[in-house]
């Protein structure tokens, strides 16, 4: 664990006179301020290699104009060791640098460069506190946070396709994730299953699956995967062998289906603002009805043979205010997963309106 040195480093790095303008001292650093670590170690025979796609960070991330604080430093004893010491103005100003192309660009190289991804330690700020010196105060414990599964697969459910998925995506990836984004074909199940099974076959490690909806049905069928290592459903369907999208509606109201003379479900438009995404603008909410992907109904029937929330760990993402999957249903599915539930107050594209909440509760499955 890093203790006094650090933040000495810290004090160091902002006080320097070569720092660039838009810098400040440490007495002038917000108090809301977002201070991290970062770790990360190069794999054996790729020190110089890891150090090279590294060192043209500097001058990149200290051009930023939200970039406080910094500092860059290899471990002379361990090469190949870089920590990064970095303090922005918030946490939207730190997710921000982490989405920008240069930094973006260098995540890219990290599975073949890196051992085991980034370790990222929070610190918090103290030496801009009131007038007590700075030596006299005691450092609160820091949170480390470490991420046993690096790989994230989404799996996107009817009516809206893998595109909904962009902002959480965006976010995994600031986080130090690798995020891939499945486009199911929705025509069938075994289709829908055999997309997923592409997409896990490209991880180079173990993955956390993440289904929205009839995604829901997709990764409990295709989690028996030996690579998939935890599921986490969002707003989505959790049956249990037998059992298919079709069987779990039955003895509630019938859907606003509108089916196609070749069997594909289409949301009735006139109602899918509303029912699917009400807490999103009117405009977002229209073009969604209008750009839909419809499943086919075959989808929607085929019992799942095998229920993967039985042998893999499990979370929920509960939408308190969904209209398509009533809440109380999707308590009771999590509840017979035996899965972890985070509440999140949001409409069935709870994932699109409230991408930090859902991309948090990613994270915590993650760990």
């Amino acid at each position: 664990m890093m203790r006094a040195p650090v933040l000495a480093a810290l004090v160091l790095a902002s006080c320097a006179s070569t720092a660039p303008r838009h810098r400040v001292s440490y007495d002038q650093l917000p108090d809301e301020g977002f201070a991290v670590v970062a770790e990360v170690r190069a794999k054996p025979g790729m020190e110089d290699a890891l150090r090279a796609a590294t060192l043209p960070l500097v001058a990149q991330v200290r051009a930023e104009p939200n970039n406080l604080v910094y500092f860059l430093h290899e471990d002379r004893e361990r090469t190949g060791h870089f920590v990064f010491y970095e303090i922005f103005a918030s946490r939207a100003d730190f997710d921000a640098h982490n989405a920008t192309p240069h930094v973006q660009a260098w995540f890219a190289k990290l599975p073949e460069l890196a051992d085991g991804g980034v370790k990222v330690t929070r610190m918090e700020l103290l030496g801009n506190r009131g007038n007590t010196p700075l030596r006299s105060r005691k450092m609160t414990p820091m949170t480390t946070t470490t991420h046993k599964i690096k790989n994230i697969v989404l799996v996107h459910g009817a009516w809206a396709d893998g595109s909904g998925w962009q902002a959480i995506t965006d976010i995994l990836r600031a986080r130090g994730f690798n995020v891939s984004v499945v486009q199911n074909p929705v025509t069938s199940l075994a289709d829908d299953v055999a997309a997923v099974d592409r997409v896990l076959a490209r991880q180079d490690g173990p993955a956390l699956l993440v289904g929205h909806s009839y995604g829901g049905v997709v990764i409990t069928e295709a989690g028996d995967a030996p690579n998939v290592a935890g599921l986490v459903y969002v707003a989505a369907f959790a049956p249990d062998v037998g059992e298919s999208v079709s069987s779990m509606l039955e003895g509630g109201a019938p859907p606003p289906l509108q089916p196609s003379k070749d069997g594909f479900l289409f949301f009735d438009p006139t109602i899918f603002p509303l029912a699917f995404a009400h807490d999103l603008p009117a405009s977002q909410g229209a073009f969604m009805a209008a750009a839909q992907l419809p499943p086919a109904a075959v989808a929607f029937g085929a019992p799942v043979t095998h229920a993967a929330w039985k042998t893999r760990r499990t979370s929920y993402v509960l939408a308190t205010d969904d209209h398509v999957i009533p809440p109380a249903a999707q308590r009771q599915m999590a509840a017979r997963a035996k899965a972890t539930v985070t509440e999140v107050h949001g409409s069935h594209a709870v994932y699109i309106s409230q991408p930090e909440a859902v991309a948090d509760a990613i994270e915590a499955a993650a760990r």
